[in-house]
């Protein structure tokens, strides 16, 4: 595993004069950001990529800090494409920083992984109890007209979320098709595709639960299938499975809005 980045993006934001700002930024090849557009008191940042996706041994590092009631929803341009890297793997290192009464949403697009990919995620998470953190990903088990669905090598992911300091929040998911097999009963069936959405708030408590199960109920069909789920503290957790990155797509945007509107 390459131990120096191949390719960082750091951005700080603050507030001047009622409004967000992107304060600093610094980003090196293929990584860049565009510009950033003003959503109400915020700003939305839409995160390139020049290259043809992760390479084997690409080391992508993004460091997002927000200051003091800094308003800030990131996307990105297209799907995360990861080639084959089972000997060289890729690691992709997400470091956030909120800072009170910050707002970030962070939607990226969705993570397609090729035959013999091999990818390493690590998300680091600091907030002020009065931040709010809004995270949804979707993973594709690789191209699945191309019969790749769980050719793959690897998957590591892992979240950990501290506020004011104290770890309030950590997961760990693994998979290895190769040893999981991942399409019998009981484990991910026919379904091929995943999302999962966290939302870390003092303010997403049952009534907002309620409502994200109600939109699921909705919604659920032979296409999708998901849950939420009541956090310990301070926030909730979704899990979809589908077989469309498109059908997750629009969940979770069906999702995000209805939490905007219980939290704002």
């Amino acid at each position: 595993m390459t131990k120096v980045p191949t390719a960082r993006l750091e951005a700080r934001f603050d507030v001047a004069c009622g409004r967000t700002r992107m304060a600093g930024c610094f980003a090196q090849s293929p990584l860049k950001i565009a510009k950033t557009f003003a959503r109400g008191e915020g700003v939305e940042v839409c995160v390139m990529d020049s290259s043809p996706g992760m390479l084997a041994g690409d080391y992508y590092a993004f460091s997002w800090h927000l200051g003091e009631n800094a308003q800030v929803a990131v996307s990105t341009q297209g799907f995360c494409r990861v080639h084959p890297s089972r000997e060289r793997p890729c690691k992709l290192d997400q470091r956030f920083e909120l800072q009170s009464g910050a707002w970030l949403e962070h939607f990226a697009e969705p993570l397609m992984l090729y035959r013999d990919a091999a990818l390493r995620i690590e998300n680091e998470i600091e907030m002020s109890a009065d931040a709010t953190l809004l995270l949804g990903e979707i993973m594709c088990a690789g191209r699945i007209a191309r019969g790749e669905a769980f050719g793959f090598h690897c998957l590591q992911n892992r979240v950990r979320v501290r506020c004011d300091g104290k770890l309030i929040y950590a997961s760990q998911t693994g998979l290895r098709p190769a040893d999981l097999r991942a399409q019998r009963v009981g484990a991910w069936s026919d379904f091929t595709h995943s999302a999962a959405l966290l939302i870390l708030s003092t303010r997403a408590d049952e009534t907002l639960q309620t409502r994200l199960q109600t939109v699921l109920d909705g919604q659920q069909h032979a296409q999708v299938w998901g849950g939420v789920s009541q956090l310990e503290r301070f926030g909730l957790s979704v899990a979809l499975l589908g077989r469309r990155a498109c059908d997750l797509q629009l969940l979770t945007g069906q999702l995000r809005d209805a939490v905007r509107r219980h939290l704002r």
